[in-house]
């Protein structure tokens, strides 16, 4: 038997047999010669957007960061709760968010002042705390009984963002 001889040749990139230049898929072993000609490929190539738009609105690809936006957010004392035989205290504060994002998992620092005197400080983490664009979200902070503490400030030490 004797081998087909083309007269512009190439070399197949799978097994190395002469095949004609202007050949996309090797006649001796069915290797495509590029890869993006080959069907099987399709269906990645029609994927990908699809998967990068995902992603870029879960906010895995945003950068926003708050230090930032922490301008944007005001804190103030919603209403104060003794708890009776503990001297414990449920302070909830009302958070509002002034900017376009919305935020989870508050990362705070409540602090104990007897006046202007700094007292202690309590730090905590909610991860189930959202607050939505341009909205008010409350968070109820244990605090535990202090004596001489008279005001307590809510410190916002990090937030998450959502897209």
């Amino acid at each position: 038997m004797t081998e087909p001889v083309f007269e512009n040749t190439k070399y197949c990139k799978a097994c190395i047999q002469e095949i004609p230049s202007e050949a996309t898929k090797c006649p001796y072993c069915q290797t495509y010669q590029h890869w993006y000609k080959n069907p099987q490929n399709y269906g990645i190539m029609v994927v990908w957007p699809f998967l990068f738009i995902m992603f870029w609105n879960t906010g895995v690809f945003g950068n926003e960061k708050f230090p930032d936006y922490q301008d944007d957010f005001a804190v103030s004392i919603e209403k104060i709760v003794l708890i009776q035989n503990t001297k414990t205290r449920l302070i909830t504060y009302k958070i509002k968010n002034n900017s376009d994002y919305k935020w989870r998992s508050i990362n705070y620092l409540v602090i104990s002042k007897k006046e202007d005197e700094l007292i202690t400080t309590i730090t905590g983490i909610d991860y189930s705390w959202v607050v939505q664009p341009h909205a008010i979200s409350l968070l109820t902070v244990k605090v535990p009984y202090v004596r001489g503490a008279n005001s307590w400030q809510l410190k916002i030490k990090d937030l998450t963002v959502d897209r």
